[in-house]
């Protein structure tokens, strides 16, 4: 089969950056939280460093922007972007695909109740870290598609065409986080040291 490879970056707002390509940009600007903004500006720079690499073009020569959905994109190719507690992880591909990364947190359960009807709530009670395994399928399901949670979460499910991939990873004992990837190809991890906290996914083959 035809390798379809997602070339994935991942890194954490406490490692020194500058923010240059957040210069003028309405969308940062917009931003409030000081934690988000500081994730979207990285999220930038770990993209644009991903298309000089790989596509040999840089993030604006590549026109990125962000649709009304808030899909973002590039005029070659695709990308996705997800964030949490600090952690900003992005993709390029060739292929569409959706990204999803999320700290497994107890404390958290309860508001993703949101996320699924009744009887598959019923089902996952007491699992916490499935609960959150299924929040994030859906995440990144929906990113794939370009829709976001802009359509209702309980309606999202794996399509017959669409394969996700999941791998858990650890910073400290009590950090512990999940990454999801939606693809329309069958996913298989390879891994590479990224830094000294952790190892992630760079690649999957379709």
């Amino acid at each position: 089969m035809k390798i379809q490879p997602v070339h994935l970056a991942l890194a954490h707002i406490q490692h020194e950056f500058q923010d240059e390509l957040a210069l003028n940009d309405p969308y940062i600007e917009k931003i409030k939280d000081e934690v988000r903004k500081k994730e979207s500006i990285l999220a930038r720079q770990l993209l644009n460093s991903l298309c000089e690499i790989n596509v040999g073009s840089s993030l604006h020569q590549l026109d990125f922007r962000k649709t009304n959905q808030g899909q973002p994109v590039i005029n070659k190719g695709f990308c996705s972007i997800s964030h949490t507690h600090g952690w900003v992880l992005v993709g390029i591909s060739n292929l569409p695909f959706g990204l999803d990364i999320e700290r497994i947190e107890q404390q958290e359960i309860d508001s993703l109740s949101v996320a699924f009807d009744h009887d598959h709530w019923d089902e996952l009670r007491g699992h916490e870290q499935q609960i959150i395994a299924d929040f994030s399928a859906k995440e990144a399901i929906s990113k794939r598609r370009g829709t976001g949670f802009l359509v209702d979460p309980k309606t999202i499910y794996l399509g017959a065409d669409e394969f996700i991939a999941q791998q858990y990873f650890q910073i400290k004992d009590d950090e512990n986080y999940i990454i999801s990837m939606c693809t329309t190809g069958k996913p298989s991890w390879r891994f590479d040291k990224l830094n000294k906290l952790c190892k992630l996914v760079t690649t999957y083959e379709d």
